[in-house]
């Protein structure tokens, strides 16, 4: 067994409860918080270093789903005054640039696991207006536009890790 190490810490006191990850090849992405902060966040994947601030999302959210592509970050629904549709993309290349609107969800969605495939992010579970759901939805990277339903979880489910392959 190897003990844990700190690599990093962020760069402020900011409640990190209900961020969604991100990650390219080479730095870690955070989006969203509790505060429904609208920065997104960025760490080296390979050395020790406090996060800085790479972009901001379009509006602040709380507990997004976090999916990637090769080149860029997708933050998907989230908590807000109702629960959020929209999918926000930003790109892990610049960090000048607020994120853009890349489409909706089918299902309004927060606090839920995302994956990601080479060409397209996934939502599995949903919570939304204190209820759990079964609801997969799928939705591609190459052009903006609404998810589509990509099939049921046995069990209605909310919170937990991201999956992402690269």
């Amino acid at each position: 067994n190897t003990t844990a190490a700190a690599h990093g810490s962020f760069r402020d006191a900011v409640k990190h409860y209900g961020w969604s990850s991100h990650s390219s090849a080479t730095h870690g992405f955070g989006t969203g918080s509790d505060a429904q902060d609208t920065r997104i966040e960025k760490f080296s994947l390979t050395s020790s270093a406090e996060s800085t601030d790479h972009a901001d999302l379009l509006n602040g959210r709380k507990a997004p789903i976090g999916c990637s592509s090769l080149t860029d970050g997708y933050a998907c629904g989230g908590m807000e005054s109702p629960t959020q549709t929209g999918i926000q993309k930003f790109s892990f290349s610049s960090g000048t640039t607020t994120a853009t609107d890349h489409g909706d969800l089918t299902y309004a969605n927060h606090d839920s696991p995302g994956a990601s495939s080479t060409t397209h992010g996934f939502t599995a579970g949903s919570r939304a207006n204190y209820s759990s759901f079964n609801y997969v939805q799928k939705f591609t990277f190459s052009s903006g536009g609404a998810s589509t339903d990509h099939g049921d979880l046995t069990v209605a489910k909310h919170r937990g890790g991201n999956g992402f392959h690269q």
